[in-house]
């Protein structure tokens, strides 16, 4: 569909707007950029900081974006009041941060700093001030002997059905479920591999995390249990040991996740296999970034972005459209 050559840097992360009219960009060149879909993939805002940003994500017209350093701000770069240009820091964290994460009605914000993961609440649904509230309780991991403690690291959190609970994925320790009124979290699986990141179904009763051996593990997720059901395999070159992103499109009836090897792949959700290749750069370049948006009026419509990460001052953002000929039930091709 389009090819953004903009970033400079690494692509950390990238995110369309809840229309789909526009596209967010984080990356290593300490930029975060907004390019509009409507108007020839160009640029309409961008803003310099002091860190590489790492992670992006829209709720309504606002802009969140976090950086390596751990600020977090609110920006609102589409709309054109003086008083909304301007960036607003809600909270200075201690470690970089990784995922930001709306529940369904929009007044509550997670985000994984680190070892952390902090709950921000917000009284009008969005429209007021964003309050950092606390940090959810951090799970104790009991004792380990003869090794050291692997670090704590929260690289993933969903909301469930309920705003009051959450799934916490860590680097080294599994999946955990929050209940956030009991302030109480209970470990449901792992570890079995090293979870880079994860992501969950529309109807949250399934859940796929990267891991850095394998490729791509799928969980199943009710009330009554929480099971790994199988591994969709993309092994990494040796060397590279990069933490790839995923994210489950077409309501849930597929994955795409990027690789090492220059392409994103796209996997069907019931059974694990592959659909289509999204040829990203060339065979060396790794797909750091993914985006999504599925779109039902006035027409159908589902948009990927792929972001490159170790082409230095060559790195690239790819728009890639449904083909109109997808039959509406079918599994898409881009």
């Amino acid at each position: 569909m389009g090819v953004i050559d903009l970033p400079t840097g690494t692509v950390n992360a990238l995110a369309f707007s809840m229309d789909g009219r526009y596209l967010a960009s984080a990356s290593d060149d300490k930029t975060v950029r907004v390019h509009d879909m409507q108007r020839g993939l160009s640029k309409i805002w961008e803003h310099k900081g002091t860190y590489p940003y790492t992670a992006v994500a829209w709720r309504d017209d606002i802009l969140f974006v976090g950086d390596e350093g751990g600020g977090i701000i609110c920006s609102y770069p589409t709309l054109r009041w003086p008083r909304r240009r301007t960036n607003e820091v809600i909270h200075e964290a201690s470690s970089p941060v990784a995922v930001i994460e709306f529940n369904e009605s929009g007044d509550h914000l997670l985000i994984c700093s680190g070892a952390d993961v902090l709950l921000f609440k917000n009284s009008k649904m969005g429209s007021g001030a964003w309050r950092y509230t606390d940090r959810l309780p951090r799970p104790a991991f009991g004792e380990t002997e003869n090794f050291a403690q692997p670090p704590i690291l929260a690289t993933g959190v969903h909301f469930l059905e309920s705003d009051n609970e959450c799934l916490i994925a860590y680097y080294h320790h599994g999946f955990w479920k929050c209940n956030i009124d009991a302030w109480e979290t209970t470990r449901i699986w792992g570890p079995d591999e090293k979870i880079g990141t994860s992501a969950k179904s529309p109807d949250s009763t399934s859940l796929v995390a990267t891991n850095i051996r394998n490729g791509l593990d799928w969980s199943r997720n009710t009330p009554q249990d929480f099971k790994k059901i199988s591994t969709s395999f993309e092994v990494q070159e040796i060397g590279s040991n990069v933490p790839l992103l995923a994210l489950f499109i077409n309501k849930g009836q597929a994955t795409v996740m990027g690789t090492t090897k220059g392409y994103a792949v796209i996997f069907d959700a019931k059974h694990g296999r592959r659909i289509q290749t999204l040829k990203h750069r060339t065979d060396r370049s790794w797909v750091t970034a993914l985006a999504y948006v599925e779109l039902d009026v006035p027409t159908r419509r589902r948009m990927i972005a792929t972001g490159n990460g170790n082409c230095v001052q060559h790195t690239q953002i790819l728009l890639w459209n449904e083909d109109d000929g997808t039959p509406a039930k079918g599994t898409s091709k881009l």
